[in-house]
């Protein structure tokens, strides 16, 4: 399975802007952008700025022996909702070939209350905020890092059915010069000398074909 990687800032908890554009990069991102339909084996990465310019961020482990992460998201407009649009609790901890350590869960993005959040088929798209809190083994200790993400609806929605394929028949020039003539009074088409703006020329229909007629 494809992987999508979600890269936080480690030290900007607490709904701050902990939302990082890449995995290069200590530069925040607006939003994080997913799609109504998906589901994927989303990756946590936690980055420590290392405070050089010429160094590269580093890869931080958050987890102590027993800690978990919660990872939920809302509708922006209804944070009081009782119930998650989709959620993962279970997340599994991984090294890259560098050592890194990210944590890695699957996330779908199509349940019913995910599907809900689109009211109508009109809408293309739902403004959401996930929250990623971090908890001790008996939850006395909680950390939060939030962050808003666009969930647009996307092209497939998997009942569609398969388009007949075939080659499309062009018109012949004669065909678009007649319906040209058809739709429009081309006679009085005129055209001006591009030196001195002076109409030497008019586009006519004439013989069954457009036609240049000099004015001269």
């Amino acid at each position: 399975m494809h992987s999508l990687d979600l890269y936080l800032n480690a030290d900007k908890p607490e709904g701050q802007a902990c939302l990082l554009s890449g995995p290069n990069s200590m530069a925040t991102a607006s939003s994080w952008i997913i799609l109504l339909g998906d589901a994927v084996n989303c990756r946590l990465w936690f980055k420590k700025d290392s405070g050089i310019s010429t160094v590269a961020p580093s890869i931080q482990s958050v987890l102590d022996v027993g800690e978990t992460i919660v990872f939920g998201a809302k509708l922006t407009s209804n944070l009081s909702a009782a119930d998650f649009l989709f959620c993962q609790t279970e997340w599994t901890i991984s090294t890259d070939a560098n050592g890194n350590t990210h944590y890695e869960g699957l996330v779908t993005f199509d349940g019913p209350s995910m599907q809900a959040a689109f009211t109508t088929a009109a809408q293309t798209s739902a403004l959401l905020t996930i929250s990623v809190r971090l908890l001790n083994a008996d939850q006395t200790a909680r950390l939060t890092y939030q962050f808003p993400a666009i969930c647009y609806r996307g092209a497939i929605l998997g009942t569609e059915g398969v388009p007949v394929t075939g080659n499309p028949v062009y018109p012949t020039p004669a065909q678009l010069a007649a319906s040209i003539a058809a739709k429009a009074d081309i006679g009085d088409v005129q055209i001006p000398n591009r030196d001195n703006n002076n109409v030497l020329q008019r586009l006519v229909w004439k013989d069954n074909q457009l036609q240049l007629e000099s004015l001269l």
